[in-house]
């Protein structure tokens, strides 16, 4: 998982730090990303800052070149929003950044909105989340992630 500088929710990931199937590390350098089996980018509190972050840290190139080879990558909140193709902030809501390009790893745009509400989402599991290693479940629930409007769907390239 990446250790961005404003990083939300952390607990969210104590129970991966409790399995004992489970290695989970926190990357902070390019190249500690080669060879892992999946890399987390996590929610934050800052999106637009973090990935500035990332692109100054040369993390952002790293998970490019880990994705072409490859690599599974998986976004929470607003790591899932760094993953798309732009995000724009154009109230700075979260900061004085109004608008970047995201990684381009999903066809998604994100616009923070002063208007923000946390709620509970829940979903089904796509097909798609055998190839990130999930297994056979059958449901899965996402809380504490912020939402301007609550999503109406999340298609295949969500996953």
């Amino acid at each position: 998982m990446i250790r961005l500088p404003r990083l939300a929710n952390y607990t969210d990931f104590d129970p991966l730090e409790h399995e004992p199937d489970i290695d989970l590390c926190y990357v902070t350098a390019p190249d500690e990303i080669a060879g892992l089996d999946l890399l987390i980018l996590p929610g934050t509190k800052s999106t637009l800052p973090d990935l500035q972050f990332l692109r100054g840290s040369g993390l952002a190139l790293a998970i490019h070149e880990y994705h072409a080879k490859g690599g599974r990558v998986a976004g929470i909140c607003g790591g899932y929003q760094m993953l798309g193709r732009r995000i724009s902030d154009p109230d700075g809501v979260e900061s004085d950044l109004l608008e970047a390009e995201g990684l381009g790893l999903l066809d998604a745009e994100t616009v923070l909105t002063g208007d923000k509400q946390t709620h509970q989402v829940a979903g089904t599991v796509l097909e798609g989340a055998a190839a990130l290693g999930l297994g056979p479940l059958t449901g899965w629930s996402a809380t504490r992630c912020t939402w301007e409007k609550p999503p109406a769907a999340i298609g295949p390239a969500a996953v």
